[in-house]
C-alpha cells in the first residue's frame, strides 16, 4: 500500500515540474521571436538573458520535450490523489456494509484489502519474476496499513499462494471460514497451524512467521475492462461472519470497483 502514502506528494511534484517546463518552453519560444535591436533600445539589461535563451533554445527543447512525456507517465503511474481517496472510501463503504453487524467493529479486526496482480514484485532484497505476483495496493480503515506481503499468482493454480493468489488463478470467489486461531496469543498447536496453512494455500512457515489473526477470508476476483486485474480480500477475526455475505452484494461491488479502476 505504498502508492496511497506517496501519491499526493509525487503527483504534486510532477505537476510542479510540468508547470516549470511549460513556462521554460514559453520563454524560449518568446525569446526566439524577440527582436534584440528593439530590446536593446527599450530594456538593454534584458539583452544578455534573451541572447542566452536564444542560444540554448535547441538544447532546452531537446531536454524538456521528453521530460514532459516522462512527467505525464509518472503522474499516470501513481494516479491522482482524488483517485486514491475515492478508492479508499469505496473500500471503507464495503467494509461497513459487510461488517456493520459485527459485535466488535474495530477496524483492524475486519478489513477489506485490494490486491493487484503484477509480473514483478519485491520480496525482501531480491526481485523475482516467475509467473506473476499479487500484492496489496489499498486497504480499508486507517490501521494495519504497513504490509509488504505478496503472494505468488501464477496462471497455474497449484503454484499460486494464499486465497488472493488462488482466487486470481482460478478466477472464482473463495471462502475460508471457521479457521483455527493461529494468533500469537492463542498458542496454536502444530496441527492447527498445518490446517490453517492447508486451507488458506500458504506454508506452515508462513503461518508461523505471520501468526495471522484472521479466522475467515473471502477473496473476490476483480476485472477491469473484462480482463483479470486483481482480487479483493475480506478478512475477519470472526470465524463465521463472512458466511453471510450475499453474492449479489459482492458481485455489484466488484463491478463498480472495476469501473473505478479503469480511471487509474
Amino acid at each position: 500500500m505504498r502508492k496511497r502514502r506517496i501519491a499526493r506528494r509525487t503527483y504534486a511534484i510532477a505537476t510542479w515540474l510540468q508547470g516549470i517546463s511549460a513556462i521554460a518552453l514559453l520563454l524560449v519560444g518568446a525569446a526566439l521571436k524577440t527582436d534584440l535591436t528593439w530590446v536593446g533600445r527599450v530594456a538593454p539589461s534584458f539583452v544578455p538573458l534573451i541572447t542566452g535563451l536564444q542560444k540554448s533554445a535547441g538544447l532546452t527543447v531537446l531536454i524538456l520535450t521528453p521530460l514532459a512525456g516522462l512527467l505525464s507517465w509518472w503522474k499516470k503511474e501513481f494516479s491522482a490523489p482524488w483517485f486514491w481517496n475515492t478508492l479508499h472510501h469505496f473500500l471503507d463503504t464495503f467494509r461497513k456494509d459487510v461488517f456493520d453487524g459485527a459485535s466488535d467493529a474495530a477496524q483492524f479486526r475486519h478489513r477489506v484489502t485490494l490486491f493487484r496482480r503484477t509480473e514483478w514484485a519485491w520480496t525482501g532484497f531480491i526481485r523475482f519474476r516467475s509467473g506473476g505476483w499479487i500484492k496489496p495496493v489499498e486497504r480499508s480503515g486507517y490501521t494495519t496499513h504497513r504490509t509488504s506481503t505478496v503472494f505468488r499468482a501464477s496462471d497455474t493454480p497449484n503454484e499460486s499462494e494464499g486465497v488472493a493468489g488462488q482466487a486470481w488463478s482460478q478466477n472464482c470467489v473463495l471462502l475460508c471460514s471457521n479457521l483455527p486461531d493461529c494468533s500469537r496469543e492463542a498458542h496454536p498447536s502444530s496441527e492447527q497451524i498445518a490446517e490453517y496453512a492447508r486451507r488458506t494455500y500458504v506454508t506452515t512457515q508462513w503461518v508461523n512467521g505471520h501468526r495471522p489473526r484472521s479466522r475467515s477470508l473471502l477473496a473476490i476476483p476483480i476485472e477491469v475492462k473484462s480482463e483479470p486485474w486483481g482480487v479483493v480480500v475480506l478478512d475477519s477475526v470472526d470465524p463465521f461472519i463472512l458466511d453471510n455475505v450475499k453474492q449479489q452484494s459482492y458481485q455489484l461491488f466488484a463491478k463498480y470497483l472495476g469501473k473505478l479502476l479503469e480511471r487509474a
